[in-house]
């Protein structure tokens, strides 16, 4: 049985720092405007530390996310195979995903069970859809009862086993065997900052304390 939900669209959103130069700029762009957008339909309720509009920041993202029908689900960065938490802490969330992020998701899940942004020509087309799921109750149960994997079945890719495996592989094998950081000079150097920031901290912290110093009085030659 489907609990009755309010009529409201959060976004959980992570805080990014973007610069001039940035390439997540576009992604800024895309979560910005689909906020935009569904705030000129209903207002959007935000729970992060982006845009936050409750208080302060959601102390259980899953039961926070429960009180609502439709959640924002924007990856950092659009990529084939980028696909993190947001998706399935949406669907944990018994609510809609309005996706955007991993091109190819609609691989994985089934694409009759949430809103990907990917399969539509904007970002306003994915507002009219939430508009037209939003208004009809019977067609958004719906599509809230569709099964999240295409056919019932969950891909091998995502099965418990494979996963583990994958996991097992790393774990188990030579200790040698198992990098796949380049060896040079400078994948050396990555991998100690690494170790430090691990296991050393109060190396860490002085190596970014000197670091700063440096900066704050170093002076460009003229």
């Amino acid at each position: 049985m489907l609990s009755a939900k309010k009529v409201l669209h959060p976004v959980f959103l992570k805080v990014i720092m973007v610069q001039q130069t940035d390439l997540r700029i576009q992604p800024l762009f895309h979560r910005t405007r689909i906020f935009d957008l569904l705030s000129a339909y209903k207002p959007v309720t935000s729970g992060g530390k982006w845009r936050n509009n409750v208080g302060g920041p959601m102390v259980d993202k899953i039961a926070f996310q429960s009180k609502y029908r439709f959640l924002i689900a924007f990856e950092n960065s659009s990529t084939l195979g980028y696909l993190t938490e947001k998706f399935a802490q949406a669907a944990q969330s018994n609510a809609v995903p309005i996706y955007w992020g991993d091109p190819e998701i609609g691989k994985l899940f089934n694409p009759r069970a949430f809103i990907n942004c990917h399969e539509l020509p904007s970002l306003e087309a994915a507002v009219e859809r939430v508009k037209s799921l939003d208004s009809n109750e019977d067609l958004y149960r719906r599509l809230l009862s569709e099964p999240w994997f295409p056919d019932g079945h969950e891909p091998e890719s995502l099965q418990q086993k494979t996963i583990a495996d994958f996991f097992a592989n790393i774990f188990d094998q030579p200790h040698d065997a198992a990098y796949r950081r380049n060896r040079s000079r400078w994948g050396i150097k990555t991998e100690k900052r690494l170790y430090n920031m691990a296991f050393r901290p109060h190396v860490h912290s002085t190596v970014l304390a000197r670091q700063a110093w440096c900066n704050l009085t170093h002076k460009p030659k003229t």
